[in-house]
């Protein structure tokens, strides 16, 4: 996690990560806490386009809330935005020290896609394979 001073603010605080997925494509995306984190609610992920600017002021934030935006690059197959998807709910799971039942993979309510079909399918699949 590397910190984001250009991009936070003073309520939002914004962090980028990177990750490999599994073909060995370098990954990466913003986290942003809007104020201090909430354990009950869940941390979410969203898909965003390589270009779409995803700073805190252009996303309506839950205060508490924690926030994955996936930056996805275009013409991925879906399967691997699956796998992504997923391999980036353990990352969270693991950094926030809590299960993947925690972790939001279908976004409902967000403006970064929140009907993305990788994101439902890997809603689905998370409690048949993350354990």
């Amino acid at each position: 996690m590397l910190p984001r001073q250009d991009l936070s603010t003073p309520f939002v605080e914004v962090e980028e990560f990177r990750f490999r997925a599994h073909d060995g494509l370098r990954l990466w995306g913003v986290r942003m806490l809007a104020g201090y984190p909430t354990p009950e609610l869940p941390t979410r992920i969203c898909i965003v386009d390589p270009a779409t600017d995803i700073g805190p002021e252009t996303r309506a934030l839950e205060p508490g809330g924690a926030y994955f935006f996936l930056r996805e690059p275009q013409g991925r197959r879906l399967e691997d935005q699956v796998l992504d998807v997923l391999r980036l709910a353990c990352l969270i799971a693991n950094l926030e020290r809590r299960g993947v039942q925690h972790v939001d993979c279908a976004a409902d309510g967000l403006e970064a896609e929140p009907n993305h079909l990788a994101l439902r399918i890997a809603e689905e699949l998370k409690p048949m394979i993350l354990v």
